[in-house]
């Protein structure tokens, strides 16, 4: 048996890691509910040339069926700018992080949510999220950003000081 063409493309290729992404559970159906402190917000682009933006993330607090990321990790919120509702949740993440309302969300301030000076960074806020079933049979988390309550923000900003 020849191996030649097997590994043609090898100068190209990358070793895959996994990554801790905020995640719903491994059923169909599983729920949680994160409360988490914001790190750093970047965009970036795959190992496929696709833009994306990601947020740093620290569990806080974790409640439902499908909370599989612990109190302590630091898993991360993944959303590629080729799916449909990526500007409309990052809209929603900034506003929810700044305790505005959406329509105050403009593209200079997205711009600077990933920009150097990190404004969102130590926000304290709540990420629901559910396991979905996709019309082909796969699945995918679906994501949704609220505020957390003052009691929450008073109390994990004291321990963080």
């Amino acid at each position: 048996m020849s191996n030649a063409g097997y590994f043609d493309d090898i100068s190209n290729a990358q070793a895959g890691f996994s990554k801790d992404y905020l995640l719903a559970g491994t059923t169909k159906g599983d729920r949680a509910s994160y409360l988490v402190r914001v790190g750093g917000v970047e965009l970036g682009k795959t190992r496929k040339h696709e833009p994306f933006i990601a947020a740093e993330l620290e569990v806080l607090d974790a409640h439902g069926t499908g909370a599989v990321n612990p109190v302590g990790s630091k898993p991360k919120w993944f959303a590629k700018f080729a799916w449909d509702s990526t500007l409309g949740l990052f809209k929603r993440f900034c506003a929810t992080c700044l305790g505005i309302g959406e329509e105050a969300v403009d593209p200079s301030g997205a711009e600077a949510a990933v920009g150097k000076d990190q404004p969102l960074k130590g926000s304290i806020i709540r990420v629901d999220v559910q396991l979905v079933e996709t019309k082909n049979g796969g699945a995918f988390t679906q994501t949704d950003f609220r505020p957390a309550s003052p009691e929450e923000v008073a109390r994990y900003q004291a321990a963080a000081a």
